[in-house]
């Protein structure tokens, strides 16, 4: 064992931020299994529905169905089950894409477009009551630390910069 690996997690830094991470997972699935709940209780839909409603949405039909994939880091074949199943209930459309024919955009019919809407407030409501412990300025100041490790995460010395950074462009918008 290397002189550098042996002193990983030995002084207070270190296990604080291994702390903090796994206090963010836990959070994160707290909250991910509250909303999933939500979702299947109110609506008689899943979470995943959503947020490829959502996705869809964002980027105003302009995403092929890879870029889709990619946003969601799910698989080609997931999306492309999900983007079935919402096209048959008349959610979603699949438009050929002008300039490269063997790809499709999504976007949401205007069916799609009244359910996610009525779908996006009761999450924002959901979610506002979940994080209501968190005043204005804590939430802000906690998003500005994550996007910090956000930026660091896509940084060159963390490799495929260029494909992670155009991954946070997109999710910025």
């Amino acid at each position: 064992m290397s002189t550098d690996t042996a002193e990983i997690g030995t002084n207070d830094v270190d296990k604080a931020r291994v702390r903090l991470w796994l206090k963010i997972l836990r959070v994160s699935r707290l909250i991910e299994t509250e909303l999933r709940a939500n979702f299947k209780h109110e609506y008689k839909s899943t979470f995943t529905r959503f947020d490829m409603l959502a996705t869809i949405d964002r980027f105003d039909g302009n995403l092929k169905m890879n870029e889709i994939s990619n946003v969601l880091r799910v698989s080609n074949g997931n999306v492309t089950g999900q983007v079935d199943n919402l096209v048959e209930g008349g959610v979603v459309s699949r438009n050929k894409h002008i300039t490269d024919r063997r790809a499709w955009l999504i976007s949401l019919t205007a069916e799609g477009e009244k359910q996610f809407l009525e779908q996006a407030r009761s999450h924002e409501i959901w979610i506002t009551d979940l994080l209501k412990t968190f005043s204005h300025e804590s939430a802000e100041s906690l998003i500005t630390e994550l996007d910090r490790v956000v930026e660091y995460m896509a940084s060159a010395d963390r490799g495929s910069a260029d494909y992670k950074n155009q991954l946070i462009e997109k999710g910025k918008s």
